[in-house]
C-alpha cells in the first residue's frame, strides 16, 4: 500500500475521518498519519471520546492475533463481513486515484464489493475470500455482470484461488481481471492484472 503522508495532529485527525466516512477500518490503517503509533493511538481514543468515531465491531484478522476495533462512520457492515470488508480496505487503499463507493451506495442491482471510479473509468470490484463454490461464482457473474461493459476487477488471496476463479469465469471474459491482494500490494501499479486469455495489464499509476 502506497505510503499516506505523516500529517500533525488535527489534520491527522482529518484523514481518519475522510477514511471511516467511506471505509471500514483499524488502527493500522490510521497509524501511518501519525508520528508514531502512540500518537495515533492517542487521537483515535480522543476522537471515539468525541463521539466523532464510530466502533462498529471487533475482528480477529489471522489466527493467532487479538480482536481488532473496527471503525466506520459511513456504514455499517454485517458483523460476519467484517474481515472481508477490511481486506477490501487494504486493495482500494492501495489506489488512491481512484474514488470508491461501496457498502449502500453501490449499484444495487450489480450489487458489486466495490465501485472504482478515475475520470470516465468505472470498476467493478469483488473480493474473493475463496468461501463460495466456484458454481455460485458463475452463477453471480452471469446473473449480475451477464450485459456489463465496465470491468470487472476479481481480488484473491491465493494465487491458486486466482487460477480457480480465472478457470471458471468464461462468463465474464471480456470484461473480467483478477490478480491477489499480496501483488497488489507489492506493486500496485505493475501489470499484475490478468485476463480470461493470459494477458497481463494494469490499471493503477502510468499503466
Amino acid at each position: 500500500m502506497p505510503e499516506p503522508t505523516c500529517f500533525g495532529s488535527d489534520e491527522g485527525r482529518g484523514r481518519i475521518l475522510e477514511l471511516v466516512d467511506i471505509h471500514p477500518c483499524v488502527a493500522r490503517h490510521f497509524v501511518p498519519y501519525f508520528s508514531s503509533r502512540a500518537t495515533a493511538y492517542r487521537e483515535i481514543q480522543e476522537l471515539r471520546r468525541e463521539r466523532q468515531l464510530r466502533a462498529i465491531g471487533h475482528v480477529v484478522m489471522k489466527k493467532t492475533g487479538h480482536p481488532e476495533t473496527v471503525y466506520c462512520n459511513g456504514w455499517k457492515p454485517k458483523s460476519d463481513h467484517l474481515r472481508h470488508e477490511l481486506l477490501l480496505t487494504d486493495f482500494l487503499l492501495c489506489y488512491p486515484e481512484f474514488a470508491v463507493v461501496r457498502g449502500w451506495l453501490v449499484n444495487q442491482r450489480i450489487r458489486p464489493d466495490a465501485e472504482m471510479r478515475n475520470g470516465e473509468t468505472k470498476l467493478n470490484v469483488e473480493l474473493d475470500t475463496g468461501k463460495q463454490t466456484y458454481r455460485m461464482v458463475q452463477r453471480r457473474q452471469k446473473e449480475a455482470y451477464a450485459d456489463e461493459q465496465d470491468l470487472l476487477l476479481y481480488v484473491t488471496l491465493t494465487e491458486r484461488r486466482m487460477a480457480g476463479l480465472i478457470q471458471h469465469s468464461e462468463a465474464v471474459k471480456d470484461i473480467a481481471l483478477f490478480t491477489t491482494l499480496e501483488r497488489v500490494q507489492a506493486d500496485p501499479d505493475g501489470e499484475i492484472w490478468v485476463d480470461w486469455f493470459g494477458g497481463t495489464s494494469a490499471i493503477g499509476g502510468e499503466g
